[in-house]
């Protein structure tokens, strides 16, 4: 959301990697093998060696800068540094806490500043809160819909494969 309130393109890096495995196809083990020949360990996350191994086959663009997360696995924040480093554009990492306090939260709202503060810096324009506005209402009602899909597939027999809301989530 944070994001789409600047004027900017974003690209999702696991995304190739995501949707190839998806079609049971061998592009995904490609690009995870390609990922492989540069040291990354076979156990990391699919998704971000896919993001890398991607990158390395110029399957994906040229970054501007990188933002990624702690969160799901540690493997997505270290894997963006060395994307980070073999592109040397600027990274930002969004650390989530594990605990679910106000200290937590606290830090969690002082990481997202920050995470506004080097996108403004980096973008060199300032977050337009009226757009933000917008794309919540906008990723509230789909993520509503998105749950009464969800229940539809509870029917039985269900009224549309898992794939479709995989895809949809």
């Amino acid at each position: 959301e944070i994001l789409r309130a600047f004027d900017v393109i974003t690209f999702v890096a696991e995304s190739p990697s995501l949707v190839a495995s998806f079609h049971g196809t061998d592009y995904a083990t490609g690009i995870f093998q390609e990922a492989e020949k540069e040291g990354i360990p076979l156990e990391l996350c699919s998704g971000s060696k896919g993001a890398l191994g991607s990158y390395l086959l110029g399957q994906s663009p040229e970054p501007d800068l990188i933002l990624s997360t702690s969160h799901p696995c540690d493997s997505t924040a270290s894997i963006y540094q060395y994307i980070s480093y073999i592109t040397g554009v600027p990274s930002f990492v969004l650390d989530s806490p594990y605990w679910d306090d106000k200290e937590s939260y606290d830090y969690y709202e002082k990481n997202y500043w920050g995470m506004v503060r080097f996108l403004e810096k980096q973008l060199n324009q300032k977050i337009d809160w009226d757009r933000l506005k917008k794309v919540c209402e906008t990723v509230n009602s789909t993520n509503y819909y998105l749950t009464e899909l969800t229940e539809l597939g509870r029917a039985v027999p269900s009224p549309m494969g898992i794939m479709m809301l995989l895809i949809a989530w």
